[in-house]
């Protein structure tokens, strides 16, 4: 199976979920704002390389005034079709469950950094103005 197969059977389950995925990041990926319902949950998925030491973290947006956090995992990248695991080092994604909880707007910020690096500028930022109804 193809990778645009999975990620089209991953989108198809995730619909039929409830749950609504933004996007992978490159932050271009990302739609400029998103909408939900309270009470609808969405994802964020963005790019990741975990053997770097690089891992996304929320940094703002998701103090559970408007939305609220509600799970995080790492997908690793799909095995090659000639079959076997995948080869180590490979980017996944870092996805990202949301819920939105209240009426309102918020901007959920991530940040791409190595955690133990304290005074160190994260790598990268994003940046998801979430509006809930």
């Amino acid at each position: 199976m193809k990778l645009r197969d999975l990620a089209a059977v991953a989108a198809l389950a995730l619909a039929v979920a409830g749950c609504s995925v933004l996007g992978r990041a490159g932050a271009s990926d990302l739609p400029a704002a998103t909408e939900v319902a309270v009470g609808e949950r969405f994802e964020v998925r963005l790019a990741s390389n975990p053997s770097t030491g690089y891992s996304w973290a929320v940094r703002g947006g998701a103090d559970g005034k408007v939305v609220r956090l509600v799970g995080q995992s790492f997908v690793p990248p799909a095995p090659p079709a000639s079959g076997g695991p995948a080869p180590v080092g490979q980017e996944g994604n870092e996805v990202f469950a949301f819920e939105g909880v209240a009426t309102g707007r918020t901007t959920l910020e991530f940040a791409y950094a190595r955690p133990w690096e304290k005074d160190v500028a994260p790598a990268k930022l994003v940046r998801q103005v979430v509006r809930v109804r």
